[in-house]
C-alpha cells in the first residue's frame, strides 16, 4: 500500500473519529442521564463504556496474538500468517476507534451535565483509569504516526504495541471489573 492511500485510510478514520465525538455528547446531552439514570434502549453510559472496553481489550489481544504469530513467537502455517499480517492494520484502526469512543464516554461523563468533574479524581481508581486511558490514547496515537508517516521509527512498535496491550489491560480491569462487580 503506497503512503497516499496509507494516508487516506488514516484521514478517513479520523473523520470517522471526529463524527463520533461530535455526535456521541449531542446525543447524550439530548436525553441526558443523572447518575443511575438510564438512555436508549435502558442502557446506562458507563454500562456501553463497559461493553466496548471489552470489545477493546478482546481485539487488543487478537492484536498481540497475530503479532506474535507473525514474528514466530507462535508457529503457523504461511497462509495463515500473511493473513495475519494483514490483518493487523483494521485490527488497529479499529482499536484505536474504539479508544476515541470510550475517550468520549468518558469526558461526558466527567464533564457532562451530571458529571463530577476534576472532583472525580480524588477517587484513586478514577484517576489511575484516567491516567491510563490518556496514555493509551497517546500510544495508539504515536503508533499510527510511526507506522503511516515514520517509517524509519517501525522498531518502536513493538514496545508501543506491548505498552497499548498493558495500558488496555489496566483500564480494562479500573473499568470492568468494578462495574461487573459494583465495587464502586
Amino acid at each position: 500500500m503506497k503512503i497516499a492511500e496509507r494516508s487516506m485510510v488514516v484521514v478517513l478514520v479520523l473523520i470517522i473519529v471526529v463524527g463520533v465525538l461530535l455526535v456521541l455528547p449531542r446525543t447524550a446531552a439530548a436525553s441526558p442521564l443523572p447518575n443511575g439514570g438510564y438512555g436508549p434502549g435502558g442502557v446506562n453510559l458507563s454500562t456501553w463504556k463497559v461493553v466496548l472496553t471489552s470489545v477493546l481489550l478482546v481485539v487488543g489481544l487478537f492484536q498481540f496474538l497475530g503479532q506474535a504469530v507473525v514474528r514466530g513467537w507462535i508457529k503457523v502455517s504461511v497462509k495463515n500468517k500473511r493473513l495475519l499480517a494483514r490483518l493487523h492494520r483494521p485490527g488497529g484502526i479499529v482499536a484505536f476507534t474504539l479508544t476515541m469512543v470510550v475517550l468520549a464516554m468518558c469526558l461526558y461523563l466527567m464533564y457532562g451535565p451530571y458529571g463530577g468533574g476534576l472532583g472525580m479524581l480524588y477517587n484513586a481508581r478514577v484517576t489511575l483509569h484516567a491516567i491510563f486511558g490518556g496514555l493509551l490514547m497517546l500510544v495508539l496515537i504515536v503508533k499510527a504516526i510511526i507506522s503511516n508517516f515514520v517509517r524509519k521509527q517501525l522498531r518502536i512498535n513493538v514496545p508501543l504495541g506491548v505498552a497499548a496491550g498493558v495500558l488496555t489491560l489496566g483500564v480494562f480491569l479500573l473499568t470492568v471489573i468494578p462495574h461487573v462487580f459494583r465495587l464502586y
